[in-house]
């Protein structure tokens, strides 16, 4: 899977956006007190590692994955680490659920960080 990221901004949030080839969802990053992160910036357009996705959450596979239930609108869960959060988002018409996300999520960050 080759990861790539994008930089958003949403609302008055600066948020990493992080799509993968032929995959029906994405992650998205973001600090938790809303502010810019410039990190995000340098990952705009580049290819992104798990390693990077490491250094925002670092004990993500410690985490419990909490779900998030927007009716309609998306399918997804959260892990927060510090002043980062981490979405798992599944696109809304997509057969992908949110536990899928994170078993490909999981193997994604292993299979790269060996």
């Amino acid at each position: 899977m080759i990861a790539k990221g994008k930089m958003n901004i949403i609302g008055e949030s600066v948020h990493l956006e992080i799509d993968f080839e032929n995959c029906d969802w994405f992650i998205n990053i973001r600090r938790i007190d809303m502010k810019d992160d410039k990190r995000f910036d340098a990952l705009n357009n580049q290819e992104v590692y798990p390693a990077q996705i490491a250094e925002f959450v670092p004990n993500w596979q410690n985490l419990e994955w909490q779900h998030v239930s927007i009716e309609g609108i998306s399918k997804e869960v959260y892990i927060q680490d510090g002043d980062y959060k981490l979405n798992l988002i599944c696109l809304k018409e997509s057969q992908v659920d949110p536990d899928t996300a994170i078993q490909e999520f999981t193997k994604f960050m292993t299979n790269k960080l060996k």
